[in-house]
């Protein structure tokens, strides 16, 4: 059984595929390519590669010599990939028809794409869309890269925690699932000093070379706290109009959930510089309720969640939760739920 600093190491540990890289840099006429001319079909320059669950790149009836071969040949890669990146070995530029989010767990990558260029740093991650047109490049032996490549069915039933709200990523994923992302969206999540995130990584690289019983219960878990974690971070949006005007929704929504209580349309029309109708129309598209009814509802959650835990009077309620009075509260509470809230709580109480 190998142990977690055993893991690391073999991490760190050049593969004879490195190796020959590192001597002949930039060759176009390596097994990598073969691979792509193999399982994928070349576009105006551009791999497409079909599908995620292509089966490892090395033959299977010699033992996986090398970390990267152990994880491709790990049971888990039928739940998700894992993809563990090669160094000194400059990809061609890949059109995916897939999910996917890399990791880089030390080092830094450089990445490609249709429109520029930028480096991801040590514990940087990015989520980047089906259809995203990229290459990458790991310069140096300590560059480690990983990735993770989901379909559709895995991310909407095992991994997208509906409790996640909204937020960019929960918003990102939702686009794709429902066919209507920019498929040259992407986001970069600056992890920085978050030591959660590599553990998460280790976590999961872990059960992919070592599995245990209940792994796929283990990695759902750990991809749904990877996501959390990444909701902590700063991040950049890049892409089309479209994608700005998704950030600047998705900002909105997340301005709306700290400052409910005293939110107001207007307020955020003078903010962001959108009118009030644009505004309210956006937030419907995402969430499926307009600006008045998403104010409401996060209002109500709260007050909901005050009834129930604490002895707070209505009157303080009301005041924690932005209705501008009690008649107001006890009508909209009624409406909302069929009951008074002094009959809620005292239900809550009972059960």
């Amino acid at each position: 059984m190998m142990t977690k600093d055993e893991m690391i190491a073999a991490l760190y540990a050049l593969t004879e595929k490195e190796q020959w890289n590192q001597t002949h840099p930039h060759s176009g006429d390596n097994a990598f390519y073969q691979l792509l001319e193999k399982k994928g079909y070349l576009i105006n320059g551009v791999y497409h590669i079909p599908s995620i669950f292509l089966g490892p790149d090395f033959d299977l009836h010699r033992a996986p010599n090398n970390i990267g071969e152990l994880i491709d040949t790990s049971p888990r890669q039928m739940l998700f990939r894992l993809k563990k990146g090669t160094r000194f070995q400059e990809e061609p530029m890949i059109h995916t028809s897939f999910f996917s989010i890399r990791y880089v767990y030390s080092g830094s990558i450089r990445m490609k794409t249709l429109k520029n260029e930028f480096t991801l740093k040590k514990n940087d991650l990015i989520m980047m869309n089906c259809g995203f047109v990229h290459s990458q490049y790991l310069a140096n032996e300590e560059d480690i890269g990983l990735t993770l490549m989901f379909e559709k069915d895995y991310l909407m039933h095992d991994v997208l925690n509906h409790r996640a709200g909204n937020n960019v990523i929960s918003r990102f994923i939702y686009d794709y699932l429902m066919d209507n992302s920019d498929p040259n969206n992407y986001v970069i999540f600056h992890g920085n000093e978050n030591s959660r995130i590599p553990e998460l990584m280790e976590n999961i690289i872990h059960e992919f070379i070592e599995p245990t019983k209940l792994g796929e219960v283990l990695l759902q878990a750990y991809l749904q706290i990877l996501l959390v974690e990444m909701m902590n971070c700063d991040y950049a949006f890049e892409s089309s109009q479209k994608s700005r005007t998704f950030l600047t929704i998705s900002t909105i929504l997340d301005d709306i959930d700290q400052n409910y209580a005293t939110a107001r349309l207007k307020d955020y029309s003078t903010k962001y510089g959108y009118h009030p109708d644009y505004i309210s129309r956006q937030i419907q598209r995402v969430t499926g309720m307009n600006f008045k009814d998403y104010v409401f509802h996060k209002r109500f959650t709260h007050a909901e969640e005050l009834l129930k835990n604490t002895n707070l009077s209505i009157k303080e309620i009301c005041e924690r939760t932005g209705f501008s009075s009690e008649t107001v509260f006890y009508h909209k509470f009624k409406e909302n739920y069929g009951i008074l809230p002094s009959a809620f709580r005292e239900q809550e109480v009972l059960q």
